[in-house]
């Protein structure tokens, strides 16, 4: 996940060895969820999203990323404005 604080966008870099799907989820620090996106995987490879928020406020959010139901891992990021 890159840069980290970020402005405008935000770079999350993955490795998928399996086809299947990922979850993408970003949570403000009150629990609230401010995106939601599935994406489909056919196999094995580099894949990169982008993710340019608009209208949310400076300050810390969640990523989390979940595979195939199986597999969650979560990054804490910083919105500068």
């Amino acid at each position: 996940v890159y840069p980290n604080p970020f402005n405008p966008s935000l770079n999350i870099d993955l490795l998928i060895h399996d086809p299947g799907q990922l979850l993408f989820e970003v949570y403000d620090l009150k629990g609230r969820i401010i995106k939601k996106k599935e994406y489909n995987y056919d196999g094995d490879g580099n894949y990169s999203i982008l993710w340019q928020p608009a209208k949310i406020s400076s300050g810390i959010y969640f990523i989390v990323l979940t595979f195939n139901n199986r597999y969650t891992e979560t990054k804490k990021v910083s919105f500068l404005k």
